[in-house]
């Protein structure tokens, strides 16, 4: 905010300092991690949570039995 058009590293400073501002004030947790969890019973067949793929990739597969 309030940084003149054209100037980057005045922006990139002022988000850096805006940064430092959010964490003194956020818990010791993170709120957002990037992880994600894959939960499902053992009766889904075919499914492959860890492979490099989409949900909706990974489901078309599956079937349970």
């Amino acid at each position: 905010r309030r940084t003149q058009p054209g100037d980057p590293v005045g922006y990139c400073v002022k988000w850096a300092r805006f940064q430092n501002y959010l964490m003194s004030q956020a818990p010791i947790i993170p709120a957002y991690t990037n992880d994600y969890y894959d939960f499902y019973i053992p009766a889904l067949k075919n499914y492959k949570p860890t492979s490099f793929q989409t949900w909706s990739k990974a489901i078309v597969e599956a079937s349970l039995g």
